[in-house]
């Protein structure tokens, strides 16, 4: 009986199923062409580069929660800036950005130079060389302190010194002042690549700038009655101890001997721990990458403190990027009100 349903019926089942495929496929193309128009309408990310953390950091303040940027790490902060060499897959993430912050070009020379190498150098941003940034001289030894000292008495004039001759200190993003500066000059590039997020970035930069001053009165209150004299062994710390009044004597790696690759000379040591004595220095703050097993014999010798300091900050994922400025800068507040 069925069969013979469909043998009478035969033309319009046909039609039937020949109407329901041009349906679906009417479907199917509209879908299509529907998936296609989304991709034409949706404006790409504009890719960011950043060369490391405490950079990364400030521009994640800039484009926090903003969808219309990418930010990517270059140099992680295991990794001595200083020493720091570029693997193809640095060198492939910044040719594809549309733009690279950097520090200055000198502590990331290696970039700069890429940069030129593979023509992507138009897209470098040193945010230290805007004028409105405070630079100091790379010039804090611990005893050239203490001669400067010896001669004009002033440890302000010496902390503060600048000249054109010598060689700048890179370390800038370690005062929070010029955080807000180079915060500044992150949104106005971003606004020059991406006007349509105008106004969120100018919310976001007054936001992250009132927090900043928030954080730079912070430590001012907490080490307003800190005036122990204190040294580093990295040369490092110029810029906070000049914002936050710290008594900062310099630092100690100057005073290695050039010609034992990079050890202390008998002499020279001699020297370090008769001054550490006569300066009543309390504290020595060290950095995780930096383990010379000298220093537990100036501590052995002195009985002054280490204490470790983290100028880069630490990269987590479940941290917002934004956030990771703010908790590098009150660590290093902590370690230095404990001394």
């Amino acid at each position: 009986m069925f069969h013979s349903f469909i043998l009478k019926n035969k033309n319009v089942i046909i039609f039937i199923l020949a109407f329901i495929v041009t349906l679906s496929n009417s479907f199917a193309d509209n879908s299509i062409n529907n998936k296609v128009e989304n991709k034409k309408n949706i404006t790409p990310k504009i890719l960011i580069s950043s060369s490391i953390l405490p950079i990364y950091s400030i521009v994640g303040m800039a484009i926090d929660d903003i969808a219309a940027f990418q930010n990517q790490l270059i140099i992680l902060p295991n990794v001595d800036e200083h020493e720091a060499q570029l693997s193809l897959q640095d060198v492939a993430k910044m040719k594809k950005s549309d733009v690279i912050f950097i520090t200055t070009s000198e502590l990331e020379k290696h970039i700069i130079i890429d940069a030129k190498k593979h023509n992507y150098y138009n897209n470098v941003v040193a945010l230290g060389d805007s004028p409105n940034i405070v630079r100091y001289n790379m010039d804090d030894s611990f005893l050239e302190h203490l001669e400067h000292l010896e001669h004009k008495g002033n440890h302000k004039d010496y902390i503060h010194a600048h000249t054109e001759e010598a060689e700048l200190d890179p370390h800038l993003w370690l005062s929070v002042n010029n955080a807000k500066v180079m915060l500044i000059n992150v949104v106005d590039k971003l606004i020059s690549l991406n006007p349509k997020v105008k106004t969120k970035l100018e919310n976001n930069k007054a936001k992250y700038l009132k927090l900043l001053t928030e954080l730079n009165n912070y430590v001012i209150n907490q080490l307003k009655d800190n005036e122990k004299r204190v040294i580093s062994y990295h040369n490092a710390w110029k810029y906070y101890a000049s914002d936050f009044n710290i008594h900062y004597m310099g630092s100690i790696t100057s005073e290695q001997d050039e010609h034992s690759h990079g050890a202390f000379s008998p002499k020279a040591l001699s020297n370090l721990i008769n001054a550490i004595k006569e300066q009543n220095i309390k504290c020595v703050f060290n950095e995780e990458q930096f383990q010379d097993p000298i220093l537990s014999t100036i501590s052995n010798k002195t009985g002054i403190k280490i204490l470790p300091l983290n100028p880069m900050g630490v990269l987590n994922s479940k941290t917002n990027p934004a956030d990771i400025y703010f908790d590098m800068i009150k660590y290093n507040t902590k370690q230095f009100k404990s001394c």
